[in-house]
């Protein structure tokens, strides 16, 4: 999907299509919409009609792979999106049971070497999404920085980041970066009430202006823990500040609060 907001920072990478280069880093706040628009152009490089600047046309092969979660030229390297079980190496997090995967392991970003290497396919590009690109570690990103360095043909690397100043200069030396820009008020608003979001000036304010972090807070229980949290906030006089700042530090840790770009580590 591609957001209005986002209709000229994809227009100018699709218009040169065939003459990108092998690294993108898509940078931006949380909840502008980055990760929607690293799949967006995964899917379009992938899609086997779609001509121009058109987004994906999700009807041919290519698209109904895609969109079923196993196209072979395609690979999402994310926290805990590795299907092994493997030990830990130097910098990785300590597995806890019923804790979130937060770290994008270094033997997710070694199986790419394999990938990499080996024809397409479907005989065109192999695409690689990595989201986010601040979760690996510094091992795992000099593991990374070995394939950007020596980039085999017809493979597209995505990155995508919230905070691209985390990642090694040697990562951002070899991707061009694009920062996609936040929609304006307007546009934010607009865009949530078409989404059927109420409330929609609120959840903006919450979310610093971030129409998709508002959407995703809308949609479960952050948003009602928040309004709780501000109706108590503003009786101050009749609240316990001791159970005021609980309530806030739960509402932080809850999983609505960490999509809406909140969470604290």
């Amino acid at each position: 999907m591609i957001f209005e907001w986002q209709q000229a920072a994809w227009q100018g990478l699709l218009g040169r299509l065939g003459q990108l280069p092998h690294a993108i880093l898509l940078g931006g706040q949380p909840g502008s919409g980055k990760s929607e628009f690293a799949l967006a152009l995964a899917q379009r490089l992938l899609c086997e009609a779609a001509q121009g600047a058109a987004e994906a046309c999700g009807e041919c092969d290519g698209c109904r792979w895609f969109l079923g979660a196993n196209h072979p030229d395609y690979r999402l390297v994310a926290p805990g999106s590795d299907d092994f079980e493997a030990e830990a190496n130097e910098g990785d997090e300590a597995a806890e049971p019923g804790k979130p995967v937060t770290q994008i392991r270094i033997e997710q970003v070694r199986a790419l070497a394999d990938f990499v290497t080996v024809g397409a396919v479907r005989q065109g590009v192999r695409v690689v999404v990595i989201d986010p690109a601040e979760a690996m570690n510094h091992h795992t990103a000099n593991a990374l920085l070995k394939l950007l360095e020596e980039p085999p043909a017809r493979v597209q690397f995505i990155l995508v980041s919230d905070a691209p100043r985390r990642l090694l200069p040697t990562i951002l030396s070899r991707c061009r970066q694009l920062a996609l820009p936040r929609p304006d008020a307007t546009q934010a608003a607009r865009w949530l009430a078409a989404e059927g979001v109420v409330e929609a000036e609120r959840l903006l304010a919450v979310c610093g202006g971030m129409p998709v972090a508002a959407r995703d807070l809308a949609g479960g229980i952050g948003a009602d823990a928040h309004a709780r949290f501000v109706r108590d906030l503003l009786s101050l006089e009749r609240a316990d500040p001791v159970a005021l700042a609980g309530a806030w530090e739960s509402w932080l840790k809850t999983k609505d609060a960490v999509g809406a770009g909140f969470g604290v580590p």
